[in-house]
């Protein structure tokens, strides 16, 4: 008997403790399972807007550069999906269509617009030299020379000093135009576009040299 007793006791000891803090336990229960659902949800939420940004930048990039379409599809990508890497990327096929149309304003805005949400910001870097790369185009010196001012990663650099070398060809300077296409070419890689570079240094160097001579 003073076993049932003593289980009756911790029974009613235990029916005590329950009203005293029963109703806390479950309301912190219920705020701890809510955070958990609530994660997960949101979590699952994101998913399905990632899921959906992709399956439209996949009709994006399927868009040809100068069907109206791509604008239609783009668009709202980017404004729905602002902080995805699809976003950024649409914002560039948008420029590259621009620029295909000749609208070279439009697509300084469109670059624009992909530099400040870049995603990834590893990204930054690329599209500040695409922008200093339009400056150019447009002549806006002042404002391709401050994109072009600050070093930019390694694997840019000869793409920064080929466009420091349009910019200084531009201004007049054909001796720095010289250096910064010769610091260009070191680093540059083989191809179409290591053959352009030596066309532009050679010339630049011809053109000294001629003026050397008279």
């Amino acid at each position: 008997m003073a076993f049932a007793d003593n289980e009756q006791e911790q029974v009613e000891a235990l029916q005590r403790w329950w009203r005293e803090h029963g109703s806390a336990l479950l309301i912190g229960l219920g705020i701890a399972l809510t955070g958990v659902l609530g994660w997960q949800g949101w979590q699952g939420w994101q998913q399905q807007q990632a899921e959906q940004a992709a399956l439209r930048y996949l009709a994006v990039e399927q868009a040809p550069l100068d069907d109206n379409t791509l604008a239609e599809l783009a668009k709202p990508l980017r404004g729905e999906h602002p902080d995805s890497a699809y976003a950024t990327f649409a914002a560039m096929r948008l420029a590259a269509a621009a620029v295909a149309a000749g609208d070279l304003e439009g697509a300084v805005a469109e670059l624009q617009w992909a530099y400040d949400h870049a995603k990834p910001s590893a990204l930054q870097p690329l599209l500040q030299l695409r922008l200093a790369q339009l400056r150019l185009a447009q002549g806006d010196l002042e404002a391709a020379g401050a994109l072009l001012k600050a070093d930019l990663p390694p694997p840019l650099q000869p793409l920064q000093d080929e466009l420091r070398g349009d910019w200084h060809l531009a201004q007049g300077d054909r001796v720095a135009a010289r250096a910064a296409y010769g610091s260009a070419l070191v680093a540059a890689p083989s191809g179409g576009q290591r053959q352009l570079l030596q066309m532009k240094f050679d010339d630049v160097a011809d053109g000294l040299t001629a003026a050397g001579s008279n």
